[in-house]
């Protein structure tokens, strides 16, 4: 379990195996005491253990062994360290946060600039811009999705590359060029 090389865990504390303690876990939160006091099975999930090396994660699942006189005697008792879990967890939940942030600017600015279009006294030059703007914040939207996508294929190993070859003056640097021109026209 989590990493431990020794041959034979069996009789040893689990405070002793898992949290390399010599002094046991407080009686109300230890899932063995709760087990043989309880007789019944006892799932701790996301059991947080604190090191020099950062914090963990168990799953602790126990189970009594009962006596002759169906009292439970002792308890089979495993442990799974999905701290790697919990990481990828909380790296997950931190990228929906940070897409849905950048996805509220250009929504938000759709919405606004489709509420100015259906203004009465709007001149036609004006919502002929502001539906390129539209059709500008719509597309970047999707690019993010899009990006988001290929960066979750990547974390699940689904992606698949095509390589290709490309003119990087053409392709890359004269589009970049050509976009920085429009914001600058459209701020001059």
């Amino acid at each position: 379990i989590h990493g431990i090389v020794e041959d034979n865990v069996q009789g040893r504390h689990c405070y002793e195996v898992s949290f390399g303690s010599q002094e046991p876990c407080p009686e109300n939160l230890c899932p063995v005491q709760r087990t043989l006091r309880t007789g019944s099975e006892d799932r701790s999930l996301g059991v947080l253990h604190r090191t020099d090396g950062g914090i963990r994660y168990f799953d602790v699942y126990c189970f009594p062994l009962e006596n002759p006189q169906s009292e439970a005697a002792q308890v089979i008792e495993v442990i799974h360290d999905n701290t790697r879990l919990h990481e990828l967890l909380r790296l997950s939940d931190n990228a929906i946060t940070v897409v849905t942030h950048e996805l509220k600017s250009p929504l938000a600015a759709i919405s606004t600039l489709g509420r100015a279009i259906l203004e009465v006294n709007i001149a036609q030059d004006k919502k002929e811009r502001f539906l390129y703007r539209i059709v500008a914040r719509a597309e970047s939207a999707s690019t993010m999705i899009e990006e988001f996508l290929t960066l979750s294929a990547i974390s699940m190993g689904e992606l698949k590359m095509a390589p290709k070859r490309l003119n990087f003056c053409n392709e890359i640097i004269e589009k970049a060029l050509d976009q920085q021109k429009r914001q600058w026209r459209r701020g001059a």
